[in-house]
């Protein structure tokens, strides 16, 4: 009996695949009815089964206290720009964050029902769907139709997007699918036949990730496997002491590798940044922001296009929040992601699924995708699951960050 429930309470609840394909799907706005694609709906239609716990949520937590915040600003910031500079705002884009809000917050409140194992086997679906998933639609492409049902699958035909009208959304999704494939595949519960499906979607989404021809996903990509790297060698270090020498020589030595071959990096950086049709293009958005800056700084324009004098926008998450909400938004995106970072520390191997959306921002507005407010929201539930269940085990009182949310009910579960 004992056995049974301890193996009930390691499979996805039926009702969660809704949420895990919604994501999957989430880059495919090709399909979109106005501002609703296949991802938005069933994302949607999944939380919609959680509004009621939405009343029960506390502004001690963390998303519900940022998207108070942020939305009051950006608001503000929106009644600004209509009012002074009203060819930069797009209005509508404030029911885009009402959403995302509704969303993660449904999330945090859905998923506290389930089992940190759960929610874990959730993220690697994630990631194996859309391994599994873009790699069909690329040899689809390939070997049929450029088409699928009318989407097109390739931007301007030499970028493949999967059904995205622009290769950003699937970009985006792609970075974090890449590390949940690696995570499983280091996950010590795992049996050596469990590893062999992450192994393969690993491969795939890196294939189908150069096919994208994305020079911000390569170096999102080499920059979190260059940590991811850091961390597993962290990890065979016993003492606190041990892991600042090893951090402390990295950080030396890679100090003066970058003094005595600075030029040489230069140039190599120069190039790589050209080869991309848009790389040398957005250094001129980027140097636009103190224009944008002088316009409003305190709380921003709200959603728009503002780089350029209000003619496009940033190609940068951190300076388009900046743009939007000012320096009062930015610091309240800034604590967040700081709490957030530091509540997905309950076990480190997650923080991996994130770091590539955030590192994604420095080239592309990672943080309007659905996919991004998704994998946050459902890591963050994971940590939080994870972090309440040690509590239990150890026999101290379990943490805060849930308090108010729906106890555990039991679910149709699918095994995987």
């Amino acid at each position: 009996m004992q056995l049974q429930k301890q193996e009930t309470t390691q499979r996805i609840c039926l009702w969660d695949w809704i949420l895990v394909v919604g994501v999957v799907l989430s880059p495919m706005n090709e399909f979109r009815i106005g501002k609703v694609g296949p991802g938005e709906a069933l994302v949607l239609l999944w939380c919609l089964r959680y509004v009621s716990g939405l009343f029960t949520l506390s502004l001690k937590e963390m998303l519900p206290r940022f998207w108070l915040t942020f939305l009051i600003v950006i608001s503000l910031g929106t009644g600004f720009c209509v009012i002074f500079y009203p060819s930069e705002s797009t209005p509508g884009g404030l029911a885009t964050y009402l959403f995302f809000a509704f969303i993660s917050c449904s999330i945090m409140t859905g998923l506290s029902e389930r089992s940190s194992r759960q929610i874990r086997r959730m993220l690697y679906s994630i990631g194996i769907l859309t391994a599994l998933w873009y790699t069909y639609l690329y040899y689809y492409s390939l070997n049929i139709s450029y088409y699928f049902h009318d989407a097109e699958l390739w931007y301007r035909g030499v970028r493949f997007s999967g059904g995205a009208n622009n290769p950003h959304q699937l970009a985006t999704l792609m970075g974090s699918a890449i590390f949940l494939n690696i995570i499983h595949l280091a996950d010590r519960d795992c049996s050596l036949m469990d590893r062999i499906l992450p192994l393969i979607c690993t491969g795939l989404c890196f294939y189908v990730s150069l096919q994208i021809k994305s020079s911000t996903l390569v170096v999102t990509t080499l920059v979190t496997f260059a940590a991811f790297l850091y961390y597993l060698s962290l990890k065979k270090l016993s003492t606190r002491s041990q892991k600042w020498i090893v951090t402390s020589v990295l950080v030396i030595v890679f100090s003066v590798l970058i003094g005595v071959f600075r030029e040489k990096l230069f140039d190599y950086v120069f190039d790589f940044v050209e080869s991309d049709a848009n790389g040398l293009g957005r250094f001129e958005i980027f140097a636009s922001i103190g224009d944008t800056l002088r316009k409003n700084w305190l709380f921003g324009l709200g959603p728009g296009n503002h780089g350029l004098d209000g003619t496009i926008e940033y190609h940068n998450a951190y300076l388009e929040i900046l743009a939007m909400g000012g320096i009062i938004g930015f610091v309240f995106f800034f604590l967040f992601s700081v709490r957030l970072f530091s509540l997905l520390m309950t076990d480190p191997s997650i923080l991996f699924a994130v770091i590539p959306l955030y590192a994604y921002g420095m080239g592309g507005f990672s943080m309007r995708r659905l996919s991004f407010w998704v994998v946050v929201s459902v890591a963050a539930a994971y940590s939080v699951r994870k972090k309440q269940e040690m509590a239990a085990d150890s026999g101290a009182p379990a943490p805060e960050q849930a308090a108010g949310l729906p106890g555990n009910k039991r679910g149709l579960y699918l095994k995987t």
